[in-house]
């Protein structure tokens, strides 16, 4: 009898340790504390290069909660995968994909720093050695409004100021066009 519970413990503790048939669990929902405050659909002005266009974006949870997504429709133009956030578990630190639609050189920016408790000031940088430093701040104005700029590094390690968008809480819905899936792109990541 003694031997029958020691193997049933030993099996449920394996299962317990593997992770899940599709892949590792969902990432605790601490995990996004931090970037919870943009889930939802946004309105702004984009300063860039000296000219300035009117943006939508909408950051929605993906369907398997691994992720959030962010659609971006700008200038007229159809919405777009702009990119992703995901808990990168190797660095234990939220990470933003930016597609080529984000108009962002570097392929991944990592959560360096946060404001505690709501993060009220988010930094993503390019991790160290990447050949496109970038920055990109996230500095909440209010509980409906945030500022995002955009800075890549020039020569000598400084960063210059490449966009700056003013978001203010919307309400309209994005959809991309019928045979684009945002989750199918990031999941090709």
């Amino acid at each position: 009898m003694r031997g029958t519970f020691s193997m049933i413990a030993a099996l449920a503790l394996a299962i317990a340790a593997a992770p899940a048939a599709a892949g590792e669990a969902a990432p605790a929902a601490e995990t996004w504390q931090p970037v919870r405050v943009f889930i939802g659909s946004w309105s702004g002005a984009r300063t860039a290069g000296g000219s300035e266009g009117k943006v939508v974006r909408q950051v929605e949870s993906s369907t398997d909660n691994r992720q959030l997504v962010v659609l971006e429709r700008a200038r007229g133009s159809d919405a777009a995968s702009w990119g992703a956030i995901a808990f990168d578990p190797a660095r234990q630190a939220l990470v933003l994909r930016p597609y080529g639609e984000a108009g962002i050189a570097a392929s991944e920016l990592v959560l360096e720093a946060a404001d505690p408790p709501n993060g009220s000031r988010l930094v993503f940088v390019t991790p160290p050695g990447s050949p496109h430093p970038t920055r990109l701040t996230y500095e909440l104005t209010g509980w409906n409004e945030f500022v995002e700029r955009l800075e890549e590094g020039k020569d000598g390690g400084s960063f210059a100021l490449v966009s700056e968008t003013r978001f203010k809480r919307g309400n309209a819905r994005l959809a991309l066009k019928a045979g684009r899936d945002a989750t199918d792109r990031t999941a090709k990541r």
